[in-house]
């Protein structure tokens, strides 16, 4: 561990933990510091699961820097309402037939039929 990591986590403990988990005396409160790790398990399971489900399973691991979870999520998801936006704009706004439209809706979600 390099000394810049270790001032990095004594920073954040002196800054958050340690009014959370220490007595007045400066002695770990021991039912506070297991009441934490146990709401500390539950988010980063929720973490876990939400990591999972934004990127269709590519990332579990808790401790995956979000920027990694959000690229993945923004080239596998979309948005319902710019999708409904263009899809308006591109089919109804325009004379297409229904089999246009079909194609157009095909194209926009780069969709091909299973054969």
């Amino acid at each position: 561990m390099h000394f810049e990591d270790e001032k990095d986590y004594k920073q954040k403990y002196d800054e958050f933990w340690k009014d959370i988990v220490e007595n007045e005396d400066g002695t770990l409160n021991k039912d506070q510091v297991m009441r934490e790790l146990s709401d500390y398990s539950m988010v980063m399971d929720n973490c876990a699961r939400a990591f999972v489900l934004m990127t269709n399973g590519a990332i579990s691991k808790q401790n995956t820097m979000f920027f990694e979870v959000e690229g993945i999520f923004n080239n596998i998801f979309i948005s319902k309402a710019l999708a409904a936006d263009d899809l308006i704009n591109t089919c109804l706004t325009k004379d297409m037939s229904y089999e246009e439209i079909i194609a157009a809706i095909k194209d926009y979600f780069d969709y091909e039929e299973e054969k």
